[in-house]
């Protein structure tokens, strides 16, 4: 009896995902065999919310697996890594895009970038976004407005974008820029992965019970920020996102709680939005 489509769907699915899962092993434990000097120094490293290169190496690998399991990631992908500092997402990637893999990666911090440029695959591209108002990284409030563009990006090119840990630094208006400038570059049906503070229910519970960001005001309608330099905190009201991505010619497809606040069901530590370009 022949295998009916349906099946022969599942075992070419299963197939893949091995594949998949055999590649990741792979890179995976070469980047943990790399020696210590193949990694950015301890201040960079530092820099970016890890404590020693061991917690580079583990925090890299975990996210990258992350990645492409769930969005199963070719090695002939475009993909944006925004934010990408000192190279945590470009490491993995530089041992798992194929020849025609491209990867792109920006931030607003020079020394990340240059090391980045000195260290990583010469096919891989970094590029400096400079800020006018760099709230993350000083002290002083400024009423400046940003006019961050990835015009530097063909439109409709990338198969994947990723901003880790960068919306929770953002200000109303520039996570509302980067979200129209996703729009622009992302592929039809392709996908964001968005890493966030989503201030709701569990936030107020978690705050008044524990005391924990008393410092983060509501500054505008669902708009919260505290805190200063690069301590800078920003969170947004789920209401306020699912507006600014639907502006943005984008939707939200799935979103899921993290640890920060201590929110029932969750896994990891920022909030999670993945979205999608209509």
């Amino acid at each position: 009896m022949s295998e009916s489509g349906y099946i022969r769907g599942l075992l070419d699915k299963e197939k893949s995902s091995t594949d998949i899962s055999k590649r990741i092993a792979k890179v995976s434990t070469t980047i943990k065999a790399w020696p210590d000097e193949k990694f950015p120094p301890a201040e960079y490293i530092q820099n970016i919310g890890c404590s020693d290169k061991q917690h580079f190496k583990n925090s890299s690998v975990n996210q990258f697996k992350e990645l492409v399991q769930r969005f199963r990631v070719a090695d002939d992908w475009k993909i944006l890594d925004m934010g990408c500092g000192c190279g945590r997402m470009a490491v993995p990637f530089s041992e798992y895009l194929g020849a025609k893999g491209q990867y792109i990666g920006f931030d607003v911090w020079p020394d990340g970038i240059e090391w980045c440029h000195e260290n990583i695959r010469k096919d891989f591209q970094f590029k400096i976004l400079h800020a006018a108002n760099n709230y993350y990284y000083e002290d002083q409030r400024s009423f400046k407005k940003n006019n961050f563009s990835l015009s530097f990006i063909e439109r409709q090119t990338v198969d994947l974008v990723f901003a880790i840990s960068v919306f929770s630094h953002l200000k109303k208006e520039d996570a509302q820029i980067y979200l129209a400038e996703i729009s622009k570059i992302l592929k039809f049906r392709m996908y964001a992965y968005i890493t966030c503070f989503i201030i709701d229910e569990y936030f107020f519970e978690y705050q008044r019970g524990t005391g924990t960001f008393s410092e983060v005001l509501e500054e505008e309608h669902g708009c919260y920020y505290g805190y200063q330099k690069q301590d800078f905190f920003a969170g947004f009201s789920l209401e306020n996102l699912k507006e600014w991505i639907t502006n943005s010619g984008l939707e939200l497809v799935f979103y899921e709680l993290g640890t920060w606040a201590e929110k029932p069901g969750s896994r990891e530590f920022q909030d999670l939005l993945i979205i999608r370009k209509k």
